[in-house]
């Protein structure tokens, strides 16, 4: 069950359910021994698109090699390289290859990036809850502190007013966040999903929200005719044909379809569901 709008909406929708949860059953198909009549109808036209990645899955296979005195197996990302492999450089943020400021950075390991203190504070909040169900307070206040650790200091050194973006930040030598790092213009090299991935963790204020909510969804930045681009394409160093750079990557409409639905823009997470699946 998926519900959007305020928390006042949010509970009627669930109290509505609850006391008559037999109008969303009647919806719910029978169970069958056959898979094309477990597909819901809905989900008929994309059955075709599944069967690609499936197929595509298969084929980026590489069957067993003997290593190191065993037998492995496993999967590459495509099919112009082989599965052992080694990169040619060191730091990497979120496995985004060439996304532009991890790639420059190459093993500079004095910077950090948005998108892995958004997922600890997205871990951390739902571990909270664990711990709040099973009565750990200790657990519950060490993961606030983490929260509030993080979120701080994302606000506090990460943020650019300018731009409407969080930024990677850059350190010194003792650890100590010095400014963000910007393009060779000044420029912010941070306009894309590793920033706009903090709606993940849902900690930027309402400002903050509705500006990179703003950027996702402006033609001219990160929204394409296929979904949610890697890069925003104003950025001077945006590409057109790069791998995490100019891209449109589906898990992350997901995530980021996932993140709407929490603010309760249901509309606009609609349209990102919609324009990922029909193109």
């Amino acid at each position: 069950m998926v519900c959007t709008g305020n928390s006042q909406q949010v509970n009627e929708q669930i109290q509505k359910f609850h006391s008559t949860p037999e109008v969303l059953n009647s919806l719910i198909q029978k169970d069958s021994n056959t898979s094309e009549d477990k597909i819901v109808v809905d989900g008929k036209k994309y059955k075709f698109g599944h069967r690609l990645l499936q197929s595509a899955l298969l084929s980026n296979i590489v069957y067993p090699v003997r290593t190191q005195g065993q037998y492995i197996r496993h999967f590459t990302p495509g099919k112009n390289w082989n599965s052992l492999y080694t990169w040619d450089y060191f730091y990497n943020s979120g496995g985004w290859d060439d996304y532009p400021p991890q790639h420059a950075l190459r093993d500079k390991a004095s910077v950090t990036p948005v998108v892995t203190s958004a997922y600890y504070i997205r871990a951390a909040k739902i571990l909270r809850l664990a711990a709040k169900e099973l009565g750990l307070k200790k657990d519950v206040k060490e993961y606030e502190q983490i929260i509030k650790q993080l979120s701080n200091a994302l606000q506090t050194y990460s943020w650019d007013e300018e731009t409407g973006y969080f930024g990677y930040v850059m350190h010194n030598s003792n650890g100590k966040p010095i400014g963000i790092y910007r393009y060779k213009d000044g420029s912010n090299f941070n306009k894309g999903l590793d920033s706009i991935s903090l709606l993940i963790a849902n900690i930027s204020s309402p400002k903050q929200t509705d500006r990179m909510i703003n950027h996702i969804f402006s033609p001219n930045e990160m929204w394409t005719e296929v979904g949610i681009s890697t890069v925003d394409q104003s950025a001077p160093y945006y590409r057109t044909d790069g791998y995490w750079n100019g891209a449109v990557w589906f898990p992350y409409q997901w995530m980021i379809w996932k993140a709407l639905l929490d603010l309760g823009e249901g509309e606009k997470a609609c349209q990102v569901a919609t324009t990922a699946l029909n193109t």
